[in-house]
């Protein structure tokens, strides 16, 4: 885990991933969301179990950790269509998944 963004439009926590400590964040990152707590219980408990592992009052401006942290998410995998973008006038879900 190198970067958690905590104030999203959408409300939800964003968990910046990456396979190794060195990888260049946010070029090859995988996103991780904890949607608010308004949408369940269970994510209000997933964002205390997160706070446990991480002090989230001490991020850097752009959510950097200090050190990245290892760790293990569980939950479904999906395309959150909220964060859609454009690539060259190109709607990213146009695009094949070797593009994106």
């Amino acid at each position: 885990m190198r970067r958690i963004k905590l104030r999203e439009s959408d409300s939800d926590w964003h968990i910046e991933i990456t396979e190794e400590e060195s990888t260049p964040v946010p070029a090859s990152c995988v996103i991780v969301e904890i949607p608010a707590p308004t949408n369940g219980s269970r994510y209000g408990q997933a964002r205390d179990q997160l706070a446990g592992l991480v002090d989230t009052t001490h991020l850097g401006s752009n959510g950097d950790l200090n050190a990245p942290v290892q760790v293990t998410f569980t939950g479904a995998a999906f395309f959150d269509g909220y964060h859609q973008k454009t690539t060259q006038g190109t709607s990213r879900s146009a695009l094949s998944p070797s593009e994106l």
